[in-house]
């Protein structure tokens, strides 16, 4: 706007209004929050307990040591050069080699030059899709050899990270969907799983798995959770695993089908060793030790059941997260068939009696 007396133009301050105030709050304000408690507390944290003596389970434990322990570490500890130097190595060579090799395939696939297809197709893709079945065979193989049980769980969940990545670098709008239910999915059971690792550890202050026996005898109900939780995480049809594992392989085959194929043996070994694991822990007869094993509590049940119930509700009817999940998945793949060389896998139709032509009919009846 203009003056009267000088003929320049003013500019005018916008003021926010209180709601405008309150987003920007939230949005600078939630993401500061979280980064705080998340990464700049624990990491101070951290700090201050180095110039401590603690073993991690009790504060009360916690005993003042100065500098003893950078002592020990620099004059007493021969093995510390020895791994500053191996990763004083790494540190090079992703400084001097991996960081500008990735930018310039970056760069290839980002500019559209000549070859860029080339690097994205042929180097990324079968590269993240052999590190997602490797993550799916290892973590099964590793959980299998396990004799702790928490450390089986953590690896189990490794196996089943790799299906979620097998399923994003598909990019099938089959694959996506199942990746990103089996994101949720993966959490409720590994999280189930993970809390009834600590009733166990609570009840038996032990964690190892020939330690544990005939839990079954004297915790029926206690058992029978776990058993649930456990063939969810496996995939059993009718529990939550189910469905997005399907969906992944059945998408994943279409596009990368030989790593589908070796990937779907993680399945089995799933079931190997999470069974396996259930025998060995929950059948038989109890020893002394585990003969007085408590039942789970009102309490315990009470939070259990939530998990149970979205294992269940889940696994029978999965139709509501599908509904809210698929519509983001087809703008993605819009997105990336509209900006990209890549085309999605078709899946032929197959036509029904009703569908036929009318020629079709004809030469059928004679």
């Amino acid at each position: 706007m203009k003056t009267a007396a000088t003929g320049k133009k003013t500019r005018s301050r916008r003021t926010l209004s209180k709601t405008d105030r309150f987003t920007l709050s939230a949005f600078v304000g939630i993401p500061t929050l979280l980064q705080i408690l998340l990464l700049w507390v624990p990491a101070v944290v951290t700090i201050v307990l180095s110039f401590t003596y603690w073993n991690g389970i009790r504060l009360s434990d916690i005993r003042w040591a100065g500098i003893q322990n950078y002592k020990t570490i620099f004059f007493n500890e021969p093995l510390f050069y020895e791994a500053l130097k191996n990763n004083g190595v790494w540190l090079a060579f992703f400084i001097l080699v991996a960081t500008p090799l990735g930018i310039l395939l970056a760069y290839q696939v980002d500019r559209g030059i000549k070859g860029h297809a080339f690097y994205e197709s042929i180097f990324y893709l079968p590269v993240v899709l052999s590190l997602a079945v490797i993550g799916i065979i290892y973590g099964a193989i590793a959980a299998t050899m396990q004799t702790d049980l928490k450390r089986l769980v953590a690896y189990s969940s490794v196996a089943h990270l790799g299906f979620i990545v097998l399923g994003i670098f598909a990019i099938t709008s089959q694959s996506l969907t199942g990746s990103v239910m089996q994101m949720v999915n993966h959490g409720i059971s590994t999280g189930a799983l993970f809390l009834l690792v600590g009733m166990i550890y609570e009840r038996r202050h032990t964690r190892e798995i020939a330690e544990l026996r005939g839990i079954q005898s004297v915790a029926p109900i206690f058992s029978a959770a776990f058993m649930i939780v456990m063939l969810s995480s496996i995939g059993v049809p009718g529990l939550n695993g189910f469905a997005g594992e399907f969906l992944i392989l059945i998408g994943s085959f279409q596009s990368a089908r030989w790593w589908t194929i070796v990937a779907a043996t993680g399945v089995i070994l799933a079931a190997l060793y999470l069974l396996w694991a259930y025998q060995r822990v929950f059948h038989g007869e109890p020893d002394e030790a585990n003969s007085t094993f408590a039942e789970l509590t009102l309490r315990e049940g009470a939070l259990l059941m939530v998990f149970i119930g979205l294992i269940g509700f889940t696994g029978i009817y999965p139709k509501p997260m599908l509904e809210r999940i698929e519509p983001s998945i087809d703008k993605l793949m819009e997105h990336v068939v509209s900006h990209s060389d890549y085309k999605a896998p078709t899946t032929p139709e197959v036509k029904t009696p009703e569908e036929k032509t009318p020629e079709t009919t004809k030469v059928e009846g004679h």
